[in-house]
């Protein structure tokens, strides 16, 4: 019987052989995936496996091949399959990944193909890579797109573009975005590269040791620093968009109200049509839903644009058709294993500069 060969990656170990067979075959019913296991038909390093087991980088997954080609053809072209026949290309291949040097008989012009579908791959992503390394991602967010959830989201290109890449050897790892931005902010997203990745940096956003700074326009004047205390719930009405809104307040009242911290800075004073502005910072301390859209609305200083929060309506025509001016700037982080530099900081897209220049806000000062 011919099988098909999968070579374990670094994000695969401590992962059950059911739960990688499940990504591999794709459309298998998960009773058939514990059947194919009982009857000998997936094997580990040449033996056979039960469903638990517990995978290990440079293990060896070798499933019957009428079954990939039954069950796995997305996975097909996604992890290099290869049957037992061209095992020697399957240890070149993992060997590759690993960045170890691979001895191949190959003419020059063969070489230059390979390498200009990597360059073809890397330049159709559509989005500005910041920070790349084995362990995270982080791009510039446009305003306007989602991060998840849509055909067209950045989670969605971030899995293709991972996928596409030679020197990814998981077969069961997949990158996702590690903190949120609305369809309305743009700014510094970060989604993971490894499991070593995506473990460190959400136990470092979830005890707040990773900094996130925005910059925004709000209406009114901002005269000094301000830091707020704060209680936001989840309104249980949508809004006119169909997203759920939230409620912030200064005193806490109920269990379900969560604490939020924001510290807000002036930056600079401006006007437009006879309306206060300001351009400001915010340093978020907690993560919690629209919480500098809701927290600056009830202090006062609403989001320019943002009705929803009580500012006023603007004329999307005036400001090149954007309704929200809301950026992630800059990522703080501490010491870390993952080799990410102390920050990260996105500069504000020309969307924001050129209202900002429209309103005679001058900003060459302030390094942005």
């Amino acid at each position: 019987m011919e099988f098909k060969s999968f070579t374990a990656g670094k994000d695969d170990s401590s992962r059950r052989l059911d739960k990688i067979l499940r990504i591999l075959l794709p459309s298998a019913p998960l009773s058939e995936i514990y059947s194919i296991t009982r009857k000998g038909l997936v094997k580990v390093n040449e033996k056979k496996a039960k469903a638990e087991l517990k995978i290990l980088e440079g293990d060896k997954i070798q499933i019957a091949a009428f079954l990939v080609e039954k069950y796995g053809q997305a996975a097909g072209e996604k992890f290099s399959e290869k049957s037992e026949k061209s095992e020697k290309q399957n240890t070149e291949n993992t060997a590759r990944g690993k960045g170890l040097q691979v001895i191949e008989d190959k003419s020059k012009k063969e070489v230059q193909k390979s390498w200009d579908k990597d360059n073809s791959i890397k330049a159709s992503f559509p989005f500005k890579i910041l920070f790349k390394n084995q362990h995270i991602l982080i791009l510039e967010k446009p305003y306007g797109i989602t991060v998840h959830g849509k055909n067209d989201s950045m989670d969605i290109q971030v899995k293709k573009y991972y996928s596409s890449l030679k020197e990814n050897t998981s077969l069961s790892f997949k990158p996702g975005p590690l903190h949120r931005l609305d369809e309305r902010t743009s700014g510094l997203i970060a989604f993971s590269w490894s499991l070593e990745g995506a473990v460190w940096f959400s136990e470092n956003i979830k005890n707040h040791s990773i900094k996130k700074e925005y910059l925004a326009i709000v209406e009114g004047k901002v005269e000094k620093k301000e830091s707020w205390k704060d209680y936001i719930s989840k309104n249980d009405d949508k809004d006119n968009k169909g997203f759920y809104t939230v409620k912030a307040s200064s005193l806490k009242s109920s269990e379900n109200e969560k604490l939020s911290l924001t510290d807000i800075s002036p930056l600079k004073y401006f006007k437009y049509k006879n309306r206060d502005l300001s351009l400001v910072s915010f340093n978020i301390h907690t993560g919690r839903t629209h919480q500098i859209r809701s927290t600056s609305a009830l202090h006062g200083f609403p989001l320019f644009g943002d009705s929803i929060y009580g500012a006023l309506p603007l004329n999307k025509e005036n400001t090149g058709r954007q309704e929200l001016f809301l950026h992630a700037w800059r990522l703080t982080f501490p010491e870390n294993p993952l080799s990410l530099p102390e920050s990260i900081v996105c500069p504000l897209p020309e969307n924001f500069k050129i209202f900002l220049k429209k309103c005679n806000c001058e900003i060459s000062d302030l390094g942005l």
